[in-house]
Order: structure tokens, then sequence, then C-alpha cells
């Protein structure tokens, strides 16, 4: 089952966070936001995700093994966030994977296709990838690629109609 994450900017108007609360309340996974919005996310029912506070998932923007282990350690769903830019890159969510992280969310802003490929390939049973997308039209390619697909995606965007496409 593909997973459809939302990442809700913390620097959007309140009334245009809580339309894509509502909307991520119907067809969304999980609700990734800042520390200071996750009380309104968990009260949508929704899973929350957030780098700091009472989130259901704790997200590593920095990938830091120490703290992977540590939270697996405690019991903790963990999400490590990253950019891949190059072969490097690549290698660090490989290397999250391999820690057992829950999840492993990539933004290809080179894109898309090839590095996801390379990570879709290797880490494939160790840890759910997800490919952070603006658009329904790039969450089909994420979620089409080398047939498998990743794992889901995380739309980021502050349009509740492009959420609900």
């Amino acid at each position: 089952m593909k997973e459809l994450w939302i990442e809700i900017d913390g620097s959007l108007p309140t009334d245009l966070k809580s339309s894509l609360l509502r909307s991520a309340s119907q067809v969304c996974d999980v609700i990734l936001v800042g520390a200071r919005d996750v009380e309104n996310a968990k009260k949508t029912g929704v899973k929350t995700a957030a780098s700091s506070g009472e989130s259901d998932i704790k997200v590593l923007s920095i990938f830091d093994e120490g703290k992977v282990n540590e939270l697996k350690r405690m019991g903790k769903t963990v999400a490590v966030k990253g950019t891949i830019r190059g072969r490097g890159d690549e290698e660090t969510a490989i290397k999250a994977a391999e820690l057992s992280s829950d999840y492993i969310v990539i933004k290809c802003p080179d894109w898309k296709v090839i590095p996801l490929e390379n990570i879709i390939a290797k880490v494939r049973g160790k840890s759910k990838l997800l490919a952070e997308v603006s658009s329904a039209k790039e969450a089909k390619l994420a979620l089409e690629t080398l047939e498998l697909g990743a794992d889901g995606v995380v739309l980021k965007t502050s349009n509740p109609e492009e959420l609900m496409e």
C-alpha cells in the first residue's frame, strides 16, 4: 500500500493550514508539520511527523547514526529526511535504511528518476522510501519508477486541490 504524506509549511496563514489539515484528514496517512503545529495536526486523527514535539514519527533532517539508534532503542518510529544531490547523498540514504530507519524521505531537486531508481533498488524491504513531490504529476512518476516505485510520497503544497488530486 502506497502512502500519502503532506508536509504543511509552518509559515502558512492559519486559515490555509486549517484547510490543508481538513483535506489531509480525508486522504493522508501522515501529516508532516513543524513542532508548533503538531497539536493541531493531531486533532485530525491522522498520524503526525515532526522533528520535535510529541509526534507519532520522529523526523531527522540531518542523518545522525547515534540519534537513529537511540530513537529506535526507545521504540520510536523514525524518518530520516535528506536531499539527494549526488552519490554521497544516495549512500547516506542507504545507510539510514540499513540502520532500520522506518522511513527515508528524499528530495531530488535535480531529479528525479535516476537517484530514485538507485535508492529504490538498494533500500527495498529495509525502510519505506518516500519521495518529496510538489504535484500530482510528480507523485505519479515517483510511484511508478522502476515499476515498483517509491513506497509513497510527501506532497509539499499549500493548495488543498492539489492534495485532493
